[in-house]
């Protein structure tokens, strides 16, 4: 869960940080030049090297400017969108597996003691018959309930472990479909 909310963390700050690289296009820029000139005779220069600073603003750019802005934004918010739409959807598997897992480990316990009471029944008709009071099918009827009662209490088991595994399971094939940073 952690790592795919935070990767498309990592998404929606690109974006920002695409947004704040595409507004800053509005300042002018200050540049430091260092020139060495090969005017070896110094015809054009006194001095071989020059030292100047230079301050660009391009004033022809203001519509491609806003457009760049404008495409960031819609990038900006389109990760937005999509980072609320994976933190919910995250969120509601959580809540329904927790629901499930709740309810199976209530069947679990259930069944638990629906199999200790049919071990108790197929023992006490076991020891009834020794003493001539039940009969060979009923035994074996009551024998048969409990290992049925077992055997919906080990499928009860195991649905619960791999029912703990699904959002193990579903976060690690959600964070390999997001894209890489």
């Amino acid at each position: 869960l952690r790592s795919l909310v935070g990767s498309e963390m990592c998404i929606r700050d690109r974006a920002k940080a695409g947004v704040r690289e595409a507004e800053g296009g509005r300042w002018p820029t200050l540049d430091a030049v260092v020139a060495k000139t090969k005017d070896k005779d110094r015809v054009v220069y006194s001095d071989g090297t020059r030292v100047g600073v230079e301050v660009n603003w391009n004033f022809g750019t203001g519509f491609e400017l806003q457009r760049k802005v404008k495409v960031a934004l819609a990038k900006q918010s389109a990760q937005e969108a999509k980072y609320e739409s994976v933190r919910r959807n995250v969120q509601q598997q959580t809540f329904a597996v927790w629901g499930q897992t709740s309810a199976m480990r209530e069947r679990e316990a259930r069944l638990r003691e629906a199999a200790d009471a049919a071990r108790e029944v197929f023992e006490g008709r076991r020891r009834l018959m020794e003493f001539g009071r039940e009969t060979l099918p009923q035994v074996l009827d009551a024998q048969i309930d409990y290992y049925t009662a077992l055997q919906d209490y080990v499928d009860a088991v195991y649905d619960t472990r791999i029912n703990d595994l699904r959002p193990v399971s579903y976060t690690h094939l959600r964070a390999h479909e997001t894209p890489e940073h």
